[in-house]
């Protein structure tokens, strides 16, 4: 008996569209507010970190009791959390409520220092 494996093409659905670089980050600065949610936006690093403690935000903390980690719907676990529930034998109520999750990396602040320097500077 033989199998024979025929290679197919598959045609990309995927459209790429020109982007306009230079306009689109010119736009954003005109319509991007600097106190913009000032706890939330930093204008000078162009970065935004959600507060899942506000209505406005569409990021939730995993639902498993003293999780950090933010989660994109509300009463949901983050994968580790929900791993952890799929050993623990218990209900989701039960694990939301015990649960307790593994730390699998340190928290901000609380890993050593990078040992990567450039020009004096550390990584993060």
């Amino acid at each position: 008996m033989t199998v024979e494996l025929t290679a197919t093409r598959v045609e990309s659905r995927v459209v790429t569209l020109p982007v306009d670089h230079a306009g689109w980050m010119a736009w954003l600065i005109e319509n991007t507010e600097p106190d913009w949610r000032p706890d939330e936006w930093d204008a000078a690093n162009w970065l935004f970190t959600g507060d899942p403690d506000k209505d406005e935000t569409a990021i939730w903390r995993c639902n498993s009791a003293g999780c950090h980690v933010a989660v994109r719907a509300t009463r949901h676990l983050c994968r580790s959390c929900y791993e952890q529930f799929l050993e623990s034998g218990l209900s989701r109520e039960e694990f939301a409520e015990v649960g307790r999750r593994a730390m699998i990396r340190s928290l901000p602040g609380e890993r050593p220092s990078c040992s990567v320097e450039r020009a004096g500077v550390r990584c993060a």
